[in-house]
């Protein structure tokens, strides 16, 4: 928020060398919580490209009613509120609307004697296919 006198009012910082502050101004509550919607969901470097167009815009409005020796309200809305860009929904793995499916459910000897058929399988079939390569190294 800002610390402006305008009840509706708010403040856009951005840092760096060319750092600058804009100040911002809705009509009503509804407003300015849309354009703040719409800036928080927008990612830095979209904002800076918004700021950088809207303030070209800014710039030809002025120069050319200066020209023409016209005054310029620039609080005056000149399109309807900005509408939030649509966010990506992401898969939450750890969300799901209905649990795995439960298997039976062995207790800690019989998993654990289950594991072990597994492991001493997997461990003779690797001991017998690396068994001729060890042979041909005894031999030489």
């Amino acid at each position: 928020m800002c610390d402006d006198e305008e009840p509706h009012s708010f403040k856009i910082v951005f840092l760096g060398e060319a750092g600058r502050e804009y100040v911002m101004h809705a009509d009503s509550d509804e407003q300015m919580e849309a354009w703040m919607r719409s800036i928080s969901s927008a990612s830095y470097e979209h904002i800076t490209m918004m700021v950088a167009e809207m303030q070209k815009q800014l710039d030809e409005i002025t120069s050319s009613a200066s020209s023409e020796g016209r005054l310029v309200d620039v609080g005056e809305p000149a399109a309807p509120s900005p509408v939030a860009p649509p966010r990506q929904r992401r898969a939450n793995p750890f969300h799901q609307s209905e649990p795995p499916p439960a298997g039976p459910r062995l207790g800690f000897r019989a998993l654990h004697e289950e594991l072990g058929r597994v492991i001493c399988y997997d461990r003779t079939n690797w001991w017998e296919r690396r068994a001729p390569a060890v042979a041909q190294l005894i031999e030489l």
